[in-house]
């Protein structure tokens, strides 16, 4: 089918986001220091350090705006059959989604009790990043418009016309969270040989780190473009 394509070109979708990476584990945790004198106190094991927090992810790119499409001006004698004519704006480019934020570290190693005093729990998971934000869409193209003067039509009504405005982009999803890192492990080492292989110590078992939040969506494109009429003229001579 032969015609006239002038229509505008489509915008860009934005960049690719960044993704955060894991995070770091923990610092391990002292071991327990055995003094070996009823007199003289011993040193409890350590607690292992917390893993570090997940980064959040980048933020999504903004896509580009559609082109607009060129005016089509067209002066025949005969308006031939099977033809295509577009005009139209271009779509605008999408927003991408928002990267994803790093997962959270493990906690680190509980400290050893060395046969004197408890183990040490491991240190608390990381929290995971949140998602980054997505990118924008851009607006679509307006059209160009089409207007075609004519002496005598033999198309028959088999012509294709198009002037219309570009769709604006669609907006980025938000970006993936980090996942919280798991807590760290009882420092145990090697075996025990007297009560205090029983229980942990200070205080509670560590947890997991916190899930971080899933990226904001970033915004769809502010406006369509403007489609324009169709102008079919005949006329008594070219």
């Amino acid at each position: 089918m032969g015609g006239v394509n002038q229509r505008g070109e489509d915008g860009n979708p934005g960049p690719a986001a960044v993704n955060c990476p894991d995070a770091g584990p923990g610092a391990a945790g002292i071991d327990a220091n055995c003094s070996g004198w009823f007199f003289v106190s011993d040193k409890k094991a350590g607690r292992g350090g917390a893993g570090g927090d997940g980064g959040n992810g980048g933020p999504g790119g903004d896509g580009t705006p559609g082109l607009p499409g060129t005016i089509v001006e067209l002066h025949v004698r005969v308006l031939g059959s099977d033809l295509q004519f577009d005009s139209s704006g271009g779509n605008g480019g999408a927003g991408t989604k928002g990267g994803k934020g790093g997962n959270g570290g493990k906690g680190g190693l509980g400290g050893y009790g060395n046969d004197c005093e408890s183990d040490a729990y491991g240190g608390k998971g990381g929290d995971g990043g949140n998602g980054g934000k997505g990118g924008n869409g851009n607006d679509g193209g307006d059209a160009g418009g089409i207007f075609i003067y004519y002496v005598s039509d033999q198309s028959g009504g088999q012509n294709v016309y198009a002037s219309l405005g570009g769709k604006r982009g669609e907006a980025g999803v938000g970006g993936d969270p980090g996942t919280g890192g798991p807590p760290g492990d009882i420092g145990k080492k090697g075996p025990h040989h007297s009560d205090y292989s029983v229980g942990t110590s200070p205080g509670e078992p560590s947890l997991n780190g916190k899930t971080g939040a899933v990226g904001a969506p970033g915004a769809a494109g502010a406006k369509d473009g403007v489609s324009k009429k169709l102008e079919i003229h005949q006329v008594d001579f070219i």
